[in-house]
């Protein structure tokens, strides 16, 4: 409990599981209650072992030297050594016989009941503990120990409860200064699951992968034991996985593209800041919102507040799309612009050293359901020409009447990433349709960030 309240804890950028061993990647902790003589012959050769290389600041060389000279005489190795018997000991010592890996670690070659801490969480086992020792007769000497034994229980999972509350709260402090708001929303999540997960049950499937890896950490912090193993995890998270599913609450879709229309630039209107803020409550993916509507400036700010991740103009939608542009990045948002059917691919080349990627109209914006314009194709190819001649490289997203039939062509043209409505949501089984674009396959060598993908547009 004292080591998960004070160890140092981290999350990198783009982590999303939370949990370590060390003070940050690529180290390792040291247990001298297990063994120390090993320190000592080696701790000035860790930088050129053949393996497992540390380098050890001098400060930290002398802290451990320091913290070995106190254990020597007292570990477990010293313990089983001294109960050897002689010739045992004679041939331990020469090498005959060893039993590094029981004398010198904690417990391994084992699989922890995973399915206990998805099932129960770290207050069920806390609340069990506590229930079998109020029931404890205490006139009967062996039950002493085993209240020490439950009371060991509690105080253990106490300590999980707190160790995960630490990264429940450093997980919500960088969200606050996080600026990429793809970011902040993963940072907000991760809070949130931390504040749950492990000590209640597991409700998804994302929660179960963060109670087992917290267990499964915590295990190897408090004892080193070697050749820990997860079990058949797949079976034991399958159903999470299925029933999330099931529910969509996990998708192929990349992101959730949502049109907005004012009735000026189009004639038609859709969704405003308050539809964003309560799909972002519930979307387990990044909000893209597009705006067809006039003067797009005037709404960049409203529709950042309310949440978006990602945010589209068209070229002719703004006074000035560079400037338009220019602040959708500056808010932490990725920026795409987008093409008319009616717009050439001259008329883009400008504004794109200024964009994140590039949305190309396949029908005219305003209402779904429409014929695929042909001409797209062709306006793909130009456009990696125009951007190979530039020396840029963007994710080029297809709007508008793509379907099953014309994916496979764009995708060849160099389209990285299709914006699908009706074809999906027209569908039966909108999983299965999603999963239907998605192995029309990735495209590689466009970009390597991005590769192809879908977005879900939001309909009706």
């Amino acid at each position: 409990k004292n080591v998960l309240e004070n160890i140092d804890i981290f999350i990198e950028d783009g982590q999303l599981l939370a949990g370590n061993h060390a003070a940050k990647l690529r180290a390792a902790s040291i247990f001298p209650e297990y063994c120390v003589n090993w320190l000592f012959d080696e701790i000035d050769e860790f930088d050129n072992r053949p393996g497992d290389r540390f380098h050890v600041e001098p400060e930290v060389r002398e802290e451990m030297l320091k913290i070995a000279s106190w254990w020597k005489g007292k570990t477990l190795e010293d313990r089983c050594y001294a109960t050897l018997p002689e010739d045992v000991r004679e041939s331990y010592s020469m090498g005959v016989l060893s039993a590094n890996g029981n004398m010198t670690s904690g417990d391994g070659h084992i699989m922890l009941d995973f399915e206990k801490i998805l099932h129960s969480g770290a207050q069920g086992i806390i609340d069990d503990a506590k229930r079998e020792m109020a029931a404890l007769d205490l006139t009967q000497p062996d039950n002493f120990k085993k209240r020490i034994f439950y009371e060991s229980v509690i105080i253990a999972y106490e300590g999980v409860i707190n160790y995960s509350h630490r990264y429940a709260d450093y997980a919500f402090k960088l969200a606050q200064t996080e600026n990429d708001s793809v970011r902040k929303e993963e940072l907000l999540d991760l809070s949130a699951r931390c504040r749950r997960i492990p000590q209640y049950p597991a409700e998804s499937f994302r929660d179960g992968v963060q109670a087992v890896w917290f267990v499964h950490l915590i295990s190897q912090i408090e004892s080193n034991g070697h050749s820990m193993s997860f079990g058949r995890l797949d079976q034991y998270l399958y159903p999470y996985y299925k029933e999330d599913i099931k529910n969509n609450e996990i998708t192929d879709a990349h992101y959730i593209h949502v049109d907005i229309m004012d009735g000026d630039y189009v004639e038609n209107f859709t969704y405003g800041p308050q539809f964003i803020t309560e799909l972002k409550g519930v979307a387990q993916v990044p909000v893209e919102v597009h705006l067809e509507v006039g003067r797009a400036d005037r709404y960049i700010d409203m529709f950042h507040r309310a949440g978006a991740d990602r945010m589209i103009i068209q070229r002719d939608g703004c006074m000035n799309p560079i400037r338009t542009l220019n602040k959708i990045k500056g808010l932490g948002m990725k920026a795409g612009i987008g093409l008319n059917p009616a717009d050439s691919v001259d008329q883009l080349s400008y504004l794109l050293p200024h964009a994140d990627f590039v949305v190309m109209m396949s029908v005219e914006p305003g209402f779904g359901g429409q014929t695929f314009e042909t001409s797209c194709f062709q306006k793909l190819e130009l456009l990696q020409k125009v951007m190979g001649d530039m020396g840029i490289r963007l994710p080029v997203l297809v709007d508008g009447g793509v379907n099953l039939r014309n994916a496979g062509r764009l995708v060849s043209c160099g389209a990285t990433c299709a914006v699908v409505g009706t074809a999906v949501f027209g569908q039966e089984d909108i999983g299965s349709a999603v999963k239907a674009f998605q192995e029309i396959g990735p495209v590689e060598d466009m970009i390597s960030e991005e590769m192809s993908s879908i977005e879900i547009e939001k309909v009706g």
